[in-house]
Protein backbone atom coordinates (compact mmCIF):
# COMPACT_ATOMS: atom_id res chain seq x y z
CA UNK A 1 0.00 0.00 0.00
CA UNK A 2 1.25 3.51 -0.78
CA UNK A 3 2.27 5.90 1.90
CA UNK A 4 1.17 9.55 1.98
CA UNK A 5 3.64 12.23 2.88
CA UNK A 6 2.46 15.70 3.85
CA UNK A 7 4.79 18.64 3.47
CA UNK A 8 4.03 21.85 5.29
CA UNK A 9 5.31 24.98 3.60
CA UNK A 10 5.61 28.32 5.37
CA UNK A 11 3.86 30.98 3.33
CA UNK A 12 4.03 33.97 5.70
CA UNK A 13 6.47 35.31 8.23
CA UNK A 14 5.79 38.29 10.46
CA UNK A 15 2.98 39.53 12.62
CA UNK A 16 -0.54 40.60 11.92
CA UNK A 17 -1.68 43.79 13.60
CA UNK A 18 -5.27 44.92 13.67
CA UNK A 19 -5.98 48.58 14.10
CA UNK A 20 -9.35 49.77 15.41
CA UNK A 21 -11.54 51.28 12.72
CA UNK A 22 -15.18 52.04 12.09
CA UNK A 23 -16.85 49.61 9.78
CA UNK A 24 -19.48 46.98 9.32
CA UNK A 25 -18.96 43.34 10.16
CA UNK A 26 -20.76 40.78 8.06
CA UNK A 27 -20.51 37.03 8.08
CA UNK A 28 -21.59 34.20 5.87
CA UNK A 29 -24.17 33.43 8.53
CA UNK A 30 -25.89 36.82 8.41
CA UNK A 31 -29.59 36.42 7.75
CA UNK A 32 -30.76 40.01 7.74
CA UNK A 33 -30.71 40.58 4.01
CA UNK A 34 -29.92 44.25 4.44
CA UNK A 35 -30.53 47.16 6.73
CA UNK A 36 -33.96 47.80 8.19
CA UNK A 37 -36.10 50.01 5.97
CA UNK A 38 -38.59 51.96 8.12
CA UNK A 39 -40.50 52.91 4.96
CA UNK A 40 -41.74 49.39 4.26
CA UNK A 41 -45.39 49.23 3.30
CA UNK A 42 -47.70 47.54 5.80
CA UNK A 43 -49.19 44.21 4.75
CA UNK A 44 -52.67 45.74 4.52
CA UNK A 45 -51.46 48.24 1.92
CA UNK A 46 -49.73 45.56 -0.12
CA UNK A 47 -52.89 43.43 -0.07
CA UNK A 48 -54.98 46.43 -1.14
CA UNK A 49 -52.64 47.08 -4.07
CA UNK A 50 -52.81 43.43 -5.17
CA UNK A 51 -56.60 43.48 -4.93
CA UNK A 52 -56.82 46.61 -7.07
CA UNK A 53 -54.30 45.47 -9.66
CA UNK A 54 -55.49 41.89 -10.10
CA UNK A 55 -59.15 42.09 -9.09
CA UNK A 56 -58.69 39.76 -6.14
CA UNK A 57 -60.24 39.97 -2.71
CA UNK A 58 -57.31 38.91 -0.50
CA UNK A 59 -57.37 39.71 3.19
CA UNK A 60 -54.67 39.47 5.86
CA UNK A 61 -56.22 36.20 7.11
CA UNK A 62 -55.59 34.62 3.70
CA UNK A 63 -51.86 34.61 4.41
CA UNK A 64 -52.40 31.97 7.12
CA UNK A 65 -54.34 29.84 4.64
CA UNK A 66 -51.57 30.12 2.02
CA UNK A 67 -48.91 29.20 4.59
CA UNK A 68 -50.87 26.10 5.61
CA UNK A 69 -51.34 25.01 2.00
CA UNK A 70 -47.62 25.53 1.30
CA UNK A 71 -46.67 23.42 4.35
CA UNK A 72 -49.03 20.62 3.32
CA UNK A 73 -47.69 20.62 -0.23
CA UNK A 74 -44.09 20.63 0.98
CA UNK A 75 -44.81 17.55 3.13
CA UNK A 76 -46.12 15.49 0.20
CA UNK A 77 -43.58 12.96 -1.15
CA UNK A 78 -44.72 13.43 -4.78
CA UNK A 79 -44.18 17.19 -4.52
CA UNK A 80 -40.78 16.63 -2.92
CA UNK A 81 -39.78 14.32 -5.79
CA UNK A 82 -40.87 16.88 -8.39
CA UNK A 83 -38.96 19.62 -6.61
CA UNK A 84 -35.81 17.48 -6.46
CA UNK A 85 -35.96 16.64 -10.18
Amino acid sequence: MGRSTWVRQQTFAGSVAFEPADGEVSTIYSTGGGPFDPNLEPLSQIIATLNERYGTSWQAADRVFCDVVAEKLAARPDIQQQAAA
